[in-house]
């Protein structure tokens, strides 16, 4: 079994202030020891493209040179490919005292379509949205780091249902983080209201282990 996950996304994705890495570092720690336990005959190699700020037109300008740099079709006993997609919130964010978005709902439901079906191309439809996160809102409204930017449960949410009818349209997997970590607010954020906590992490690592089962992620194909 050769295997390869690629995961685009924010500073969520990343793992921004987690002792452990993020959820993806938990992801990655299983797939090592799965590795390890078959003495090498299994081969699965994480890569964590999470860049901080970014929003799916970030996300999009950089996918393709991203993935072929570390997936080529054409090596030898090339691995399975799967591809996460872990963005949005940023997308989400108004400019305080506004409703004004970093990303307007339509043009954001234009570049997750144009995302998803560039990664189901390249994985053979392996491929995972993850929903967004909730926020703390006595944090976020508007947020220390930036004073300029709020962060709303309600516009969050909106988004993530865009990124679930997307996956609906095309029988895609979704992982719906915002039901997943409630209640929201003061149990699963960090100092800033935004970024998850340890805690939240490791919940979010289950639930998005569970969803790469499904598409195959640590079995033999």
């Amino acid at each position: 079994m050769r295997q390869r996950l690629i995961a685009l996304g924010d500073s969520i994705t990343l793992g921004h202030w987690d002792e452990s890495g993020g959820w993806l570092a938990h992801v990655r720690r299983r797939a090592d020891e799965r590795v390890l336990a078959s003495e090498r005959e299994e081969y699965a190699t994480v890569y964590n493209l999470g860049i901080s700020s970014n929003t799916s037109r970030h996300v999009l300008d950089r996918y393709r040179s991203e993935v072929d740099v570390r997936h080529d079709r054409n090596e030898k006993d090339v691995p399975d490919l799967f591809v996460v997609l872990a963005v949005g919130i940023n997308d989400s964010a108004v400019t305080a005292g506004t409703t004004e978005h970093l990303v307007e709902p339509t043009k954001f439901e234009a570049n997750m379509r144009e995302l998803l079906s560039l990664a189901r191309h390249d994985a053979l439809g392996r491929v995972l949205l993850v929903g967004l996160t909730p926020v703390d809102e006595s944090k976020t409204r508007p947020v220390t780091f930036r004073p300029l930017r709020e962060y709303r449960n309600e516009y969050i949410e909106q988004y993530n249902e865009i990124v679930r009818a997307t996956a609906a349209g095309v029988g895609a997997q979704f992982a719906d983080l915002f039901a997943a970590l409630q209640p929201h607010e003061g149990h699963w954020q960090e100092w800033d209201g935004v970024h998850l906590n340890s805690s939240a992490h490791k919940r979010v690592a289950v639930a998005i282990d569970a969803e790469l089962l499904e598409l195959g992620w640590g079995t033999a194909s």
